[in-house]
């Protein structure tokens, strides 16, 4: 099998890399300080819920591995963030969704961190399509958007699987700030940490087959931001986020779900980036 390790940076708001998902839409790196906070959840929400990530955590039409490994890191980031999150609220026709011939179908998860977090909400989601040229098109995504009280980048992890021979996995930091602008969150969270490693032992790999345009470095930390900073921010990431929606989900989610499914669901999602 073929694998495409790809690693990519953001510079500016408008030169964001656009893999054909949702995904590209919505861009964990997660700050170390805990918090407990306690809600109480409906029952019927919690069913809801419940359901929802059940459908979420079959990944149905990827091959073994790439199931487990989705599962695991799914998994992992709840446990290590749940006391941060809230429960998903989408609705449960948003939450697995498919086209009138039933040969697109997607499964979506999406919770907003709570009050006192820098977690914005994370994404998880499947989504498998039949391809009018034959084979089929399974895209598995993990992803995280941190708020406007941490200037940490966002994160996603992204596993692509055109052909049962071939798989690109998507590894990015789209940072928070220009980091040409700023040679110290450069230097913070692209630079100064070991994580390139990891891509090296990747291209060693005989199948692998890299395409980089710049290393993928993480930092873990809280990170403080002043008021200025954070209005700065909000105003930057509400801008990547339109744009990412007007340029990735309107144009390609019509044709795999129908123009009623592909309204119902880019609606629910432009609630979530908006709110």
């Amino acid at each position: 099998m073929a694998v495409n390790s790809c690693h990519y940076f953001l510079h500016s708001q408008f030169a964001t890399p656009s893999p054909p998902s949702v995904a590209s839409t919505l861009r964990l790196s997660s700050p170390s300080r805990n918090r407990i906070t306690c809600t109480a959840t409906p029952a019927s929400s919690s069913s809801s819920m419940e359901e929802g990530r059940r459908k979420l955590m079959e990944f149905p039409y990827v091959s073994a591995p790439v199931r487990d490994l989705m599962v695991e890191l799914i998994s992992t980031a709840e446990n290590r963030l749940e006391s941060q999150l809230l429960p998903c609220t989408l609705p449960l026709d948003v939450q697995y969704y498919e086209n009138p011939t039933g040969n697109s179908q997607a499964s979506l998860q999406i919770r907003r961190g709570v009050d006192s977090s820098p977690i914005d909400f994370i994404l998880g989601c499947w989504i498998h399509s039949k391809l009018p040229t034959g084979g089929d098109l399974n895209i598995t995504t993990l992803l995280g958007y941190m708020n406007s009280s941490t200037d940490a980048p966002n994160c996603l992890i992204e596993l692509i699987q055109p052909s049962p021979t071939s798989i690109v996995i998507i590894l990015d930091l789209p940072p928070r700030k220009d980091p040409v602008l700023y040679p110290e969150y450069l230097h913070a969270f692209y630079e100064s940490t070991q994580l390139d490693t990891y891509r090296q032992k990747i291209e060693k790999i005989p199948e692998a087959k890299p395409f980089i345009s710049a290393s993928l470095h993480c930092a873990c930390g809280v990170r403080e931001v002043g008021e200025t900073e954070k209005a700065y921010l909000k105003k930057r990431d509400g801008l990547i986020r339109t744009k990412s929606i007007e340029m990735d989900l309107e144009s390609s989610f019509p044709s795999l779900f129908g123009p009623e499914v592909a309204s119902r669901v880019i609606s629910e999602i432009r609630k979530i980036l908006s709110g």
